[in-house]
Parts: C-alpha cells; sequence; structure tokens
C-alpha cells in the first residue's frame, strides 16, 4: 500500500527542498506529495519561479528589469486576501501543462504563431486559452477559454490582472458551460475566479 504524506509541504519545506538541503525522512514526503497533488507541484513551480528571479535580481550583473520583477511578485496587492475573509475559502494554484507555441516554433521557422493554446490544471478542473489577435480591437488580444471541470457551471467572474499594472484587472463572466470571451492588450497576467468553494489562481499568462 502507498504511503500518504503526513502534512502537504509548507513554503520553507519546498524551499529547503530546492536548495537540496531537505533531510531524508522529509525529501520522501515532499516527494510522494508532488506524485500525487498537482497544488502541491503548482506551488512548488510557483516557488522555484520566485527563487528563479531572486537569484537574477542578486547577481553581481543583474537584468535591468529583475529588481522590478522581484518586486511586483512580492507585492501584497497581488497576493490573495486572507482565507479567513473569504469565509475560509481556499487558494488553489493552477499548473501550466502545455503551451502550443513550444509545437509551432520549431528552429529554422520564420515568423510569429499567430494563434495558440495555453493549458492550465488544478485540483479542481483545467483552464483551456485560445490566444490570437482581436479582429474588433486594433492592439489587443482575443482571449477565448473554457473551465473545463465538475462545477463548470457554476464559474462566474473572472479577473486578469495585468502583472505590470496590478490595478489594471479586466473582468469577463463565463456561460453555463464554463466558456468566456475577453480582448485584452498584449503583457502578462494573473487571473483569478472562485469555484466549487475554491479561489483558482492562474498565474503568468503570456498575451501576445
Amino acid at each position: 500500500m502507498a504511503s500518504t504524506p503526513t502534512h502537504p509541504p509548507t513554503d520553507e519545506e519546498l524551499v529547503s527542498y530546492l536548495l537540496g538541503e531537505a533531510p531524508q525522512p522529509l525529501r520522501r514526503d515532499i516527494e510522494l506529495s508532488l506524485a500525487q497533488s498537482k497544488a502541491s507541484q503548482a506551488r512548488l513551480a510557483e516557488i522555484r519561479s520566485l527563487m528563479d528571479v531572486l537569484r537574477s535580481a542578486l547577481a553581481d550583473s543583474p537584468p535591468a528589469d529583475a529588481m522590478d520583477r522581484a518586486r511586483r511578485m512580492f507585492d501584497p496587492a497581488r497576493l490573495p486576501a486572507p482565507a479567513t475573509a473569504r469565509g475560509d475559502m481556499r487558494t488553489v494554484l493552477a499548473e501550466l501543462v502545455r503551451d502550443t507555441r513550444s509545437l509551432e516554433t520549431m528552429p529554422g521557422f520564420r515568423g510569429e504563431v499567430a494563434a495558440y493554446q495555453l493549458v492550465f490544471a488544478s485540483e479542481a478542473g483545467e483552464i483551456h486559452l485560445l490566444i490570437a489577435p482581436d479582429e474588433v480591437e486594433a492592439g489587443c488580444m482575443r482571449v477565448r477559454g473554457q473551465f473545463d471541470g465538475p462545477a463548470a457551471g457554476t464559474l462566474g467572474q473572472l479577473a486578469f490582472a495585468r502583472v505590470d499594472a496590478p490595478d489594471d484587472t479586466r473582468t469577463t463572466h463565463a456561460d453555463e458551460e464554463g466558456y468566456f470571451s475577453i480582448a485584452l492588450p498584449p503583457g502578462t497576467y494573473d487571473l483569478t475566479f472562485e469555484i466549487d468553494g475554491a479561489n483558482i489562481r492562474v498565474t503568468g499568462i503570456e498575451v501576445g
């Protein structure tokens, strides 16, 4: 019979795991949790991304935008509200599992990919996004999406917050089958929505 981790790994434990400092029993528990939980996988990916940004910012010759990226990642305005403020609602992080740009951009291929698909997975379901130039609003991209999960019919408002300008948040609503559509200027966005008693976060969506 497979073992079960005693608790979901904390952020501190995941950091020690990524640094190779976790003792063997803890390392075994973390790897078991990662094998069984998409939420743990998504949190590990987010922490790894944060550590990469910090390494760049602290390098001897950091990229020009490294400190700005680090500050944005620590901006309290981008963090989810405490669970108690939402009736103990859980926050679930979605993980990128498919990006068709990597399939369409081959060595020797010239030009840009006009339309592409991103798929994010969470324990509540999958978020499918098709991104292409908008035919109505010049300079914008049209994001057509669907939430594919058991509670898709209960999906309501979705909020896209621009990473470099968190106050620039645009919203749309899904239909009864979980489909939605919105025009966005090119940029990187964080998507949040509530479904089935959870606050779903999709971070780092590249639009355009």
